[in-house]
């Protein structure tokens, strides 16, 4: 049984902003189930957590949580009118605490909002919010989205995520492309989601050639397990898999980013 030790969390909690952005090239390669994932196994060690769905269209990292959008549940729309003036406790207050003590903040009510929202509302809301808790964790949507991509360029860390194929991965190119072009400093983890090894079409060595990084990250594919524990209400990252230990890997890898030395002990 690993624990978080206290001193480490202290050092989490005296230290700068921490924002980690996970992305993918494509829809269904897996950023919204790691982050939430990665969130849980971070609540799970004391540190407080927080998650901004910036998936303006398809969000739904609130039913990972088991979060219902209910009248009394704040979003994304309720900061943007404010987001010019916004402060850090007004940020923090918009979001929810879930059953796992994550704290959650769902994307727009109304996904023809917009149409009213700059880059610049999404960068001073998730400033704001990363001051109120030890790491903010970003969901964004897939591919190059101009409205993310100022909120991913100045993030600490991003998780650029993609599965073994050859539309995956080139969309992950054209993501790292853009964030050149932007002049990004973050640092990167690399994920390959669902690899069934040997057998995948494309060659390890091959994806980290095209993508110019190294792999950080293999997740083994089990998408029957994902599906079934996911749809009990279960997170994977407990369970006693293959999947589970890629998952457990990425979060230790984030920690070690967020904070050193290490901060995770037996």
């Amino acid at each position: 049984m690993r624990r978080f030790e206290d001193s480490a969390l202290k050092r989490l909690e005296n230290q700068d902003p921490f924002i980690v952005s996970f992305v993918g090239g494509k829809g269904g390669v897996g950023t919204t189930t790691l982050c939430s994932e990665v969130a849980a196994f971070l609540s799970s060690k004391g540190i407080e957590v927080g998650v901004a769905d910036l998936d303006l269209f398809g969000g739904d990292l609130n039913i990972k949580f088991d979060l219902a959008l209910s009248g009394k549940t704040h979003t994304l729309s309720d900061l943007v009118p404010f987001a010019e003036e916004l402060d850090s406790g007004v940020a923090r207050n918009a979001f929810s605490e879930t059953r796992v003590h994550v704290y959650v903040l769902p994307p727009l009510k109304n996904p023809r909002q917009v149409s009213s929202i700059y880059p610049s509302h999404l960068k001073k809301i998730i400033d704001a919010a990363s001051q109120s808790f030890n790491i903010l964790l970003v969901d964004c949507a897939s591919g190059v989205n101009p409205l993310t991509l100022p909120v991913v360029s100045t993030s600490k860390l991003i998780i650029l995520v993609t599965t073994p194929e050859i539309a995956s991965i080139s969309g992950a190119k054209r993501i790292i492309d853009a964030l050149e072009e932007e002049s990004c400093t973050s640092g990167w983890l690399l994920v390959v989601n669902r690899s069934i090894g040997a057998r995948d079409s494309l060659a390890l060595a091959e994806i980290e050639a095209f993508l110019g990084m190294r792999t950080s990250v293999i997740i083994s594919e089990d998408t029957e397990n994902a599906r079934r524990l996911t749809d009990e209400g279960r997170f994977l990252f407990r369970e006693k898999t293959h999947l589970a230990r890629g998952i457990l890997l990425l979060a230790r890898n984030i920690l070690s980013r967020a904070q050193r030395p290490s901060i995770l002990l037996e």
